[in-house]
């Protein structure tokens, strides 16, 4: 396998945003398989972080390099001639929905995972997940009370009827991982607005059930469909995740199989260290999907 020289362009690190984290994560990946890698972030800061640290300039960008894109970038801003963009969020969520356009139609894509249930298209996955070891459950004793989340639910449903209870608490967006740990490991249940939150995994990570507010018109397993675990279940020819309710009817499933988690998300995190490892092969034998395969044909 050649050595590659991977350029990763990420805003700057914080451990709350789930796209940043998996970017980052994705730097990691490649540099523990021995490929060079540097990461320059939008904002040109280098902040210390868990993940990676191997920050660069436009300097370090050479013919050879390929510069990974996430969706929300448009056009090229590093001049990269050679690039990959991955799609870690649905077209239309977090950018337009015909960016695309203003990419290079023979720029490669990769897709974090299928959001659309609707789209048989075999589509290439990169898939890269970092769980911090710290969400595990570290309190025994009688859990109480219940918290939920908003976060981007006003994006996946039109109306919102209240299903956490009277006392419950709103959790804040930039909660730090250690502040979600503690929470987590106190409370009994959470509520959780926005489907596609990572914090819901967390949460069933520390032993807290997740209840997901279900989008109208979807049943569980068309949004499992949608998640970022699609291409591991359709790999293990699974249905459903564990720990998880979708919505009230569904939490004696989440209350049963809640023990099982930690061993399911730590074979996530392998199967997408083998994603990352096939993208590095399709690198080296020229079998990449372009922007003109996924948008145009």
């Amino acid at each position: 396998m050649n050595k590659i020289h991977f350029i990763v362009y990420t805003p700057a690190y914080v451990e709350n945003s789930g796209g940043v984290m998996v970017l980052y994560n994705l730097a990691r990946n490649l540099k523990e398989l021995d490929h060079d890698v540097k990461i320059i972030t939008f904002e040109n800061m280098c902040p210390q972080n868990i993940l990676c640290n191997n920050y660069g300039t436009t300097k370090d960008i050479t013919d050879e390099s390929i510069v990974i894109y996430p969706e929300v970038i448009r056009g090229n801003p590093l001049n990269a001639k050679r690039v990959i963009r991955w799609i870690l969020c649905d077209l239309g969520k977090h950018t337009s929905v015909d960016i695309y356009k203003t990419w290079s139609k023979s720029d490669m894509v990769y897709y974090y995972s299928s959001y659309n249930s609707n789209n048989h298209k075999k589509l290439n996955y990169l898939f890269s997940l970092y769980i911090n070891p710290l969400f595990r459950v570290i309190n025994t004793e009688a859990r109480q009370g219940s918290v939920f989340v908003v976060r981007k639910a006003q994006k996946f449903h039109k109306t919102v009827t209240k299903i956490h209870s009277s006392d419950s608490q709103c959790l804040s967006d930039d909660l730090s991982h250690d502040q979600l740990i503690n929470v987590f490991n106190r409370v009994k249940y959470l509520f959780c607005y926005d489907p596609y939150t990572w914090v819901a995994f967390i949460a069933a990570l520390c032993g807290c059930i997740p209840i997901v507010y279900p989008i109208d018109g979807v049943t569980k397993k068309q949004w499992m469909q949608t998640l970022y675990c699609r291409p591991y279940l359709e790999h293990v020819n699974k249905d459903y995740m564990y720990g998880v309710a979708y919505g009230l009817s569904d939490v004696k499933y989440a209350h049963d199989t809640i023990h099982l988690v930690k061993e399911e998300q730590d074979a996530l995190v392998k199967f997408g260290e083998q994603t990352v490892t096939k993208m590095i092969d399709d690198m080296n034998d020229s079998r990449y999907q372009t922007v003109e395969d996924v948008f145009y044909n």
